[in-house]
This record gives C-alpha cells, sequence and structure tokens, in this order.
C-alpha cells in the first residue's frame, strides 16, 4: 500500500507513513503496536522499518 501511495505522488508525512504501516501489521503483533503508538516519544517511518 505505501508502495502504490508514493508512486501516486500522493504526499503524506512520516507521522502518516509509519501509522499507515502498524497497521498493517498482523494481528501477533497487536502489543507492539499498541506500545509504539502509545509510547511518549514520536514515532518515525525510520524506527519502524
Amino acid at each position: 500500500i505505501l508502495h502504490e501511495l508514493i508512486s501516486t505522488n500522493i504526499k503524506l508525512e512520516d507521522e502518516d507513513n509509519t501509522l499507515l504501516l502498524l497497521v498493517l501489521l498482523p494481528p501477533s503483533f497487536e502489543y507492539l503496536v499498541t506500545t509504539l503508538i502509545y509510547n511518549k516519544h514520536i514515532i518515525n517511518f525510520k524506527k519502524v522499518t
């Protein structure tokens, strides 16, 4: 999905890319996603990828 959005020249912020990637993870990553989203630090795309 990210690749498709990039190829259509849709501008997304780093945080949007990160959240999109996190929600696409399988259910087994639920606790990791929750931890990353609610962490007090800013999540950036480089940290998630």
